[in-house]
């Protein structure tokens, strides 16, 4: 893996060092300059979990990618500059319930004798690590998080909009090791189920200094200082030029169509 080349591509100008100060800040530049997006499975392209192949994808040619692409890179990256990184498995809650074990890969990172959740691939979420072991309200940018031990030793992350008393349900996940074979048959059902969201639908999002940038199928919503526009996506020339020029991604040359 090239550092350099990776840390251009995240806009990171700062010294890369084993501290909380480094992995904050990678942290937020990753998820700042890399979008979450769902193309390939639109585009009917695999998706492996291979290093060498998201590498190219997200990092050489300017892509997003999945979970199962963003955090093994990054977990990949971390390990290369001296962090102690497990990947782990995530279960994500939704319509009342929890999803099957490797529904989702996140990262936990020790350092200076503690434990930080991190998370560059799940779309929405909080933009700085999380301390895994603490009771109180942490806040981030937009939201504001808490991670709640479990009775059977589970961890379960809540959020809630700031200022919000109502937390929600983002993901259950345990602190057991995880090797990157054990996510492909989730990644595969992700890209092939009826139901999978990312089946049913074109997702590309990342957040900016203000907001957040979505396109949910056929809408590009903007958000900025709890200000909301939004604007139908009428073609696949727009669709394609907006992903150029809202989130760096040019596939102006694919002769796969995008819209649905």
């Amino acid at each position: 893996m090239d550092i350099n080349v990776y840390l251009q591509r995240i806009n990171y100008a700062g010294h890369v060092s084993v501290t909380l100060e480094s992995l904050k800040e990678l942290h937020r530049c990753h998820v700042m300059a890399i979008p979450f997006e769902a193309l390939d499975v639109q585009w009917k392209r695999p998706i492996r979990v291979d290093l060498e192949d998201i590498f190219d994808k997200v990092i050489v040619n300017n892509r997003g990618g999945l979970c199962y692409e963003l955090n093994y890179l990054f977990a990949h990256f971390l390990r290369t500059v001296g962090f102690d990184v497990t990947m782990v498995s995530a279960r994500i809650f939704e319509r009342g319930e929890f999803g099957p074990e490797f529904d989702h890969m996140a990262l936990i990172v020790r350092l200076e004798e503690e434990e930080w959740l991190l998370d560059v691939g799940y779309g929405d979420l909080f933009i700085e690590p999380l301390k895994l072991r603490s009771t109180e309200v942490q806040l981030d940018q937009f939201k504001d998080y808490r991670v709640e031990q479990q009775p059977d030793g589970r961890f379960l992350l809540v959020e809630a909009l700031k200022n919000s008393e109502r937390f929600r349900n983002k993901y259950s996940f345990d602190l057991v090791p995880r090797e990157v074979s054990e996510f492909v048959e989730q990644c595969l059902i992700k890209q092939t189920s009826p139901e999978s969201h990312f089946v049913k639908n074109i997702i590309c999002t990342i957040p900016t200094e203000t907001g957040r940038k979505t396109i949910l199928n056929n809408t590009l919503k903007v958000k900025s200082n709890n200000q909301t526009e939004q604007l139908k996506i009428e073609s696949e020339e727009q669709m394609l030029e907006i992903l150029r020029d809202e989130f760096a991604i040019d596939v102006m040359h694919t002769k796969e169509r995008v819209m649905v």
